[in-house]
């Protein structure tokens, strides 16, 4: 077919082997395609059947010849032919198990997050989730995918999403081959002068090159600062340099003329701090004092035998240290923290340098959360949600001196300075928010029911003035007020104790307002009912006041 220039291919024919219900689904939607490609679908219906029987091929023809067709189904409706091919194709469904597929999917070794997303989403298309499809695919693929440190990081998330959770699952695969193509055979080098940072050779099956770091590499030096051992290598005595901060051996080549050892290649490459490169014959293994050691042999010549760490260990060259170290084993182990606090006296001549914040790769996020976690849990840093000490000094001073320029004199003696928490007419002031004053709330939970009209007077008092802590009082103090009106005389029952305990519970239950901050939206959420009008103030969805007022006759 051809339209404005344009030849579009038909589909090939349907095949009735294999995953019959699979090839339809796929056949139904490329003919479909094809149909409205090349406009065919505006054909009349007959030649819109002839088409999809020339199209389908040969077996599926056969079977259309087995179809029946009742007298109100239209024969010459492709829509009615697809559909017998439809029942035809796709036997009927087992809903269970079409969804304990999708349900048991898990990830399997190889196969990529992408992959596993689009499997899951092909399951699900059998399952009849209808609006909860996104959700339960979402919480199949944190049940389902196999990087542990993942699942962790997204049941972490209250909030997340379908496309969040892929866009983390990416990201963290992303991350994986990333490292993976960084990652080097390399020790960082030792930033003192005085030690070597030798990296030991790892064993790799690659061919590819090694590369380690010395920290320094110097000529022999005696001046006391460094540590050398005199050692027998084959008959002969050599003086080794001493370095606990190296890995490896490191010998010159110049010096093992008369020894009959075979160089073994090898393609590590050591350079030094600087990052001159030091050209290495090969290893082998020496024998130090009687045991065997493995050396990397170096053409430098000015080079000092060097000892590493490893060796000066097993020769027991370390030991006394070891031994110095075991007397003194408080100081090296646990967390040390000083006694008192100690302030840190800054150098005035030294200029402040700002070190703006960094980004942290998306796969190392967690390891931080996970360190800064266990150094809060040890107490070496804490959380600051409060205003700091100085802050305060700060806020006290300009208070101060407010009061000094206006010529305000206070009363020391009533004035409450660096406190968490103060009582100020019957409300107590804290840092989280206002509560109601324990005195206050002691003197109604501990009144007696009133024994008359003026008793009913004075308890409401007092609850009017904890209004603002108390929601619906006018609504739930309605039996009590009843008791006021003229016409009805003083009967305590029932209904009004009931009402009694109603508002003592509402005052012990330790109710916190937040404190109004002008700078920010508030929110006025009304109620109402047959007996009084509520409202309260939220900002940030916390309550700053309760407010109610009870309903005249008239109204």
């Amino acid at each position: 077919m051809s339209q404005k220039g344009l030849t579009f291919a038909a589909p090939p024919c349907l095949h009735l082997e294999g995953n019959l219900a699979e090839n339809w689904r796929m056949w139904q939607q490329r003919f479909q395609l094809y149909l409205e490609a090349s406009e065919l679908n505006k054909k009349p219906k007959k030649q819109q059947k002839a088409i999809l029987l020339h199209i389908i091929g040969p077996d599926a023809l056969e079977l259309f010849n087995t179809f029946t067709f009742s007298e109100e189904e239209d024969i010459d409706d492709i829509r009615v032919i697809m559909q017998k091919f439809e029942e035809h194709c796709k036997p009927k469904r087992n809903l269970i198990y079409d969804r304990h597929q999708f349900l048991t999917k898990q990830q399997q070794e190889g196969e990529s997050f992408d992959q596993f997303v689009t499997e899951l989403k092909r399951l699900s298309a059998d399952c009849e989730f209808r609006e909860l499809k996104d959700s339960l695919i979402r919480d199949r693929i944190v049940c389902g995918i196999r990087s542990a440190q993942l699942k962790e990081r997204m049941l972490r998330d209250s909030d997340l999403t379908l496309d969040k959770a892929i866009t983390l699952g990416r990201a963290e695969e992303k991350a994986k081959q990333q490292l993976a193509e960084m990652r080097e055979t390399k020790v960082e080098a030792c930033k003192t002068k005085a030690t070597h940072d030798i990296a030991q050779p790892q064993e790799e099956t690659s061919d590819g090159d090694e590369e380690f770091d010395i920290g320094s590499v110097t000529q022999e030096n005696k001046d006391g600062s460094e540590v050398y051992y005199m050692a027998n290598v084959e008959g002969i005595d050599f003086n080794f340099k001493i370095d606990t901060g190296a890995q490896v051996n490191i010998q010159p080549y110049h010096l093992m003329k008369g020894m009959k050892h075979k160089l073994y290649q090898t393609k590590a490459k050591l350079k030094t701090y600087t990052g001159t490169a030091i050209t290495v014959k090969g290893k082998t293994d020496l024998a130090v004092n009687g045991q065997k050691h493995e050396f990397f042999i170096v053409e430098d010549k000015h080079l000092t035998p060097i000892l590493g760490y490893r060796s000066a260990k097993k020769l027991e060259i370390i030991k006394i240290m070891s031994v110095t170290i075991k007397e003194y084993s408080t100081v090296f182990g646990g967390l040390g923290c000083l006694k008192e606090t100690y302030k840190i006296q800054i150098d005035k001549e030294v200029k402040p340098v700002i070190c703006p914040p960094k980004k942290i790769p998306v796969a190392l996020q967690q390891k931080l959360k996970d360190k800064l976690t266990d150094m809060e849990h040890k107490g070496v840093i804490k959380k600051v949600q409060v205003p700091t000490e100085w802050e305060h000094d700060e806020r006290l001073r300009k208070v101060l001196n407010r009061c000094r320029k206006i010529n305000l004199t206070l009363n020391e003696k009533k004035c409450h300075i660096n406190k968490e928490e103060i009582t100020y007419l019957g409300h107590k002031l804290t840092q989280d928010g206002v509560q109601p004053d324990k005195e206050k709330v002691k003197a109604i939970t501990a009144m007696p029911p009133p024994e008359d009209k003026k008793g009913v007077e004075r308890l409401l008092g007092t609850m009017n003035y904890m209004a603002k802590f108390i929601p619906n009082l006018s609504t739930i103090s309605e039996p009590i007020r009843k008791l006021l009106k003229k016409d009805n005389q003083f009967v305590w029952e029932h209904e009004q104790a009931k009402a009694f305990e109603e508002i003592k519970n509402a005052l012990t239950s330790e109710k916190t307002l937040g404190y109004f901050n002008p700078n920010e939206k508030i929110t006025l959420e009304c109620d109402s009912s047959q007996f009084g009008l509520g409202a309260v103030v939220t900002q940030r969805g916390k309550p700053i006041a309760y407010a109610s007022r009870s309903l005249s006759e008239a109204e």
